[in-house]
């Protein structure tokens, strides 16, 4: 590999970080605003706090937020490391995404499902509610990028969407009868919807399985104690993305055990 070649190749993948960092800014705008009912546009970057508008020396991805050391500018209140963290893993995901696949389907494909899972995760860590917004949303982008040449044909795409949907919709009709009380909101059935229409029905078997598993480690020890309700979504996310990117050697690992 020649170094003009390496030059070339750093500087992309240092326009595709800061591409992310920039990615991750606009997903936090989506965390806070969408389930607040908030425009997406106006008014511009404001505190939490105060509600002062900021510069744009407040608004520098991730670098804003050391220099000010966390804190407002105006108000001296304190800002959630949500956000630079969001900024960063977002940034670090789209570069490893060219990492693998250039500018292929796939790095369009995953960094879509990343920014949508991860915003329905952070919202329903939060306030208990998947919008529809993301999850149908999503859902119709899933089924529109199994059109090109990627992992997954549109029939694949659809035949997830329906098993990840029809799957959580029977879980949850089937824990209201037992429990004689809501199980599951719909929210989660349309992320599955979602999940699936990205992953197929392979990685709807894997998310439910892993997204069951991490609920059931960090809350069933608290629900024992004191009912409260579990953001599911937080645990279809992280299930997702593992299905996603290791569906493959899940399932080998899965057969070399079991079979």
């Amino acid at each position: 590999m020649s170094p003009h070649h390496i030059s070339v190749q750093s500087i992309i993948s240092a326009f595709v970080f800061l591409s992310g960092l920039c990615m991750g800014s606009f997903l936090n705008v989506i965390i806070y605003r969408l389930p607040r009912r908030l425009s997406m546009v106006r008014p511009g970057s404001f505190c939490p706090s105060c509600h002062r508008s900021l510069s744009v020396i407040d608004n520098i991805p991730l670098l804003s937020f050391l220099l000010s050391r966390g804190r407002c500018r105006y108000c001296g209140e304190r800002i959630s490391v949500r956000y630079p963290l969001v900024e960063f893993f977002t940034a670090v995901v789209l570069l490893v995404n060219y990492r693998l696949w250039g500018f292929e389907i796939e790095f369009f494909s995953r960094s879509l499902f990343f920014i949508l899972v991860a915003a329905m995760a952070f919202i329903d860590g939060e306030f208990y509610i998947i919008p529809d917004r993301l999850s149908l949303g999503g859902l119709g982008i899933g089924l529109l990028l199994s059109f090109f040449p990627g992992d997954l044909l549109p029939k694949e795409a659809l035949l997830g969407a329906f098993v990840g949907g029809g799957v959580l919709y029977v879980i949850a009709i089937l824990g209201e009868w037992i429990l004689k009380k809501e199980a599951m909101g719909m929210g989660d059935v349309k992320m599955m919807a979602m999940i699936g229409s990205f992953a197929g029905w392979a990685g709807v078997i894997i998310t439910i399985f892993l997204g069951s598993l991490l609920g059931t480690i960090v809350f069933g020890p608290l629900n024992v104690r004191k009912r409260r309700l579990i953001p599911f979504g937080i645990f279809l996310a992280v299930g997702g993305l593992a299905s996603l990117y290791y569906r493959d050697p899940i399932i080998r690992l899965y057969l070399s055990a079991f079979m």
